[in-house]
């Protein structure tokens, strides 16, 4: 697994397999995850790495959609909240698994939005709000204090950046 610090409270980690991603976000000693890496090794390395590197304890987890190489981690944190598109089901229980093991990555999730939600982590404001494209329980996550937008796999393959900067 490949970390990127992208602020002191704000991590990427970067999976083996699939080069599957978690954001890793900071609140004192707590985390909040999006995303959960795409297979169980990953999954094992990124809650050592918030647990014990990091000395931080998970306590809210969001998917940006319900494939299974998105979800390796969620059964490695139980009772913590899983948020979730309400179309969920329909995404895994359709080609959302490549392997045995992925189909063991299921974990019901425990908070359903319909349109979106606000969350408050530490300075942070995540504006979860409901992208459907890739899937139809496509969720995207704007953190404007980050300049940052995930969107999960809503956007995949050969793509373009391009940024317009401040004009004086």
């Amino acid at each position: 697994m490949r970390i990127e610090k992208l602020e002191d409270d704000l991590l990427v980690a970067v999976g083996k397999q699939y080069e599957s991603t978690t954001a890793i976000f900071l609140d004192g000693n707590r985390a909040l995850l999006v995303d959960g890496m795409a297979s169980r090794e990953d999954g094992l390395e990124l809650r050592r790495f918030v647990e014990e590197d990091l000395g931080k304890k998970v306590t809210f987890l969001v998917s940006t959609h319900y494939f299974s190489d998105h979800l390796a981690a969620w059964g490695l944190f139980p009772g913590v909240p899983i948020v979730a598109h309400r179309n969920y089901r329909q995404t895994f229980d359709g080609e959302a698994f490549r392997t045995e093991e992925e189909k063991r990555h299921f974990v019901e999730p425990t908070v359903i939005v319909d349109d979106g939600l606000e969350i408050a982590w530490g300075r942070f404001h995540l504006d979860v709000f409901y992208n459907p494209g890739h899937t139809l329980c496509s969720l995207a996550i704007d953190v404007p204090e980050a300049d940052l937008l995930l969107a999960g796999d809503t956007v995949v393959g050969n793509i373009v950046y391009s940024t317009m900067g401040t004009r004086r």
